[in-house]
């Protein structure tokens, strides 16, 4: 059908402003990525109507493979934002992906971004302690390249959030998950977290 209606590569869906390579990255289906990134990966840069990208949902998802398929046709779709100023790993680290986070960590097109900054200031080390997530607070602190003392618009280190929220060393060191914390949601079939706001698709 691709090659037979080359245009619907880039046919939007009218209610979430997903293409067929945004569906293919959120199932994990990497045949299908292959073939639409094969046909036009221009289709990468287009944005649903919350600025998310195939790369942010593939990174929530938890679709390493589909990501490392992406990431060499079109490198500069790790440098998108959505519409909160959060970064595909922003996007791991919401869905809860520790193997997104470290496989990152080892890429260097997306480690670059580990420190980037949301427009609440919030890094990806700021949204695991605001999710409570000591898993993935964990992975981050142990890597030297992820600044631990960085400061949101609040003036708060990752350490002061997980002290309010009444985690505190067990964040930096537990092995054991902590129920989630979602200050907000952005729902597409799952919950999505965007810190600090809410927005409904449903």
């Amino acid at each position: 059908m691709v090659s037979k209606y080359p245009d619907i590569i880039k046919k939007v869906d009218d209610a979430l402003g997903w293409t067929s390579l945004r569906y293919a990255a959120f199932g994990g289906n990497l045949e299908a990525t292959q073939l639409l990134m094969q046909r036009d990966s221009s289709v990468s840069y287009i944005l649903d109507k919350y600025g998310m990208s195939a790369l942010h949902v593939a990174a929530y998802a938890g679709h390493t493979d589909v990501m490392e398929e992406m990431i060499p046709c079109r490198p500069d779709i790790c440098d998108m934002v959505n519409h909160y100023g959060q970064t595909a790993l922003h996007a791991a680290v919401l869905g809860g992906r520790t193997n997104v986070i470290m496989h990152s960590l080892n890429m260097s097109k997306l480690a670059v971004l580990i420190n980037e900054a949301d427009v609440d200031g919030n890094t990806p080390l700021h949204l695991a302690a605001i999710k409570k997530n000591p898993e993935i607070i964990r992975a981050l602190t142990g890597d030297p390249k992820v600044d631990k003392i960085a400061t949101n618009r609040k003036f708060s280190q990752a350490y002061d959030i997980c002290l309010s929220q009444n985690i505190g060393e067990q964040a930096w060191r537990s092995k054991q998950t902590c129920a989630c914390f979602s200050p907000a949601c952005f729902e597409f079939g799952v919950q999505f977290v965007l810190a600090g706001r809410c927005t409904n698709l449903a």
